[in-house]
């Protein structure tokens, strides 16, 4: 069963929000490769959307799963829902030619998180063709997703680089990943043994893969019955962000009960307030929180100094 964790509410400190830089070589390379793909199936989308006034029910709702995980909602994707509708159910077509990247902009660990890029975007089929020289901003990653327009009139980005995080946004998530966290080296009598939920990347993930290993054979041989976690609470310490779109390492503390029953039925309690730190990561709208790191009972983090974030997080994998 998953741990219940309880948010205990306090100030949050805030890092400075980086400057962004360029990606590695190879990060370029990554992003340059999946270019064609995407703006094909960019366009792909806006000319499947033109079926959300004539389709049924199931394929509206596909439809408009398709472009909001194309375009992120805001004012870009109202403007491209015109675009797609106007004349609409017309045999019109959408094509992308000339997608050229302008920028990749990099987390200081060195992973692409957003880039910019120009496209023509060509209409055909309707009351008159037309050609639009598009500038855009999209996230990269497993999938690529628009998330900033440039307005050439104004001469500005109709959102612009405003901070997308927030001390509401946070505290909502970080219970749940502590409470997985912890879920994971929990057993009960019966029950399967554990496995880590990320590869030896780091220093850190490495002594998770180890300490689950010693806590399943403790398992497997019975000298382990029952492990749980009772009253377990969570303080939000710090978030040092990456980029504005929310990507960062929190800093976070947590207490509560640790209880082991052994082969013998006998159960012992261990209170433990340790530190952990957490990448968070802005996908596509979504945000996942990654443990990669934690304090020991000796003062030390188990990472060495090293979080090996360039290989943790993995945009590509």
């Amino acid at each position: 069963m998953t741990p219940a964790v309880a948010l205990v509410q306090q100030s949050i400190a805030f890092g400075t929000l980086p400057l962004a830089s360029s990606g590695s070589t190879d990060e370029l390379k990554l992003v340059q490769d999946q270019l064609p793909f995407w703006a094909t199936n960019f366009a792909t989308v806006l000319t499947d959307y033109q079926g959300v006034i004539s389709g049924d029910a199931e394929k509206q709702m596909t439809l408009k799963y398709q472009f909001d995980s194309q375009i992120a909602p805001g004012p870009f994707a109202e403007i491209a829902k015109i675009w797609a509708l106007r004349n609409a159910p017309s045999a019109r077509k959408f094509t992308a030619s000339d997608a050229t990247l302008l920028k990749v902009y990099a987390k200081p660990w060195g992973r692409a998180a957003y880039a910019d890029m120009s496209l023509k975007l060509v209409e055909t089929g309707g009351p008159q063709d037309s050609t639009r020289d598009l500038r855009i901003r999209v996230t990269i990653g497993r999938a690529w997703r628009v998330i900033d327009a440039w307005d050439a009139t104004t001469g500005r980005w109709l959102v612009g680089e405003t901070p997308q995080y927030s001390g509401l946004a946070i505290e909502s998530e970080v219970p749940s990943a502590v409470a997985g966290y912890l879920w994971n080296e929990s057993y009960i009598a019966g029950g399967p043994v554990q496995y880590p939920q990320r590869p030896g990347t780091s220093n850190f993930n490495q002594a998770r893969i180890d300490a689950l290993n010693l806590l399943n054979d403790r398992f497997t041989s019975h000298r382990l019955v029952d492990r749980h976690f009772e009253g377990a609470t969570v303080k939000i310490i710090r978030f040092d962000p990456a980029t504005y779109l929310g990507d960062g390492i929190l800093t976070v503390s947590v207490s509560g009960r640790l209880l082991e029953t052994d082969g013998a039925s006998t159960t012992r309690t261990i209170p433990f307030t340790q530190q952990m730190k957490f990448l968070r990561t802005v996908r596509s709208g979504a945000t996942t929180l990654n443990a990669v790191d934690q304090q020991s009972t000796n003062g030390t983090w188990d990472s060495g100094g090293e979080l090996a974030l360039y290989a943790v997080d993995i945009e590509f994998g």
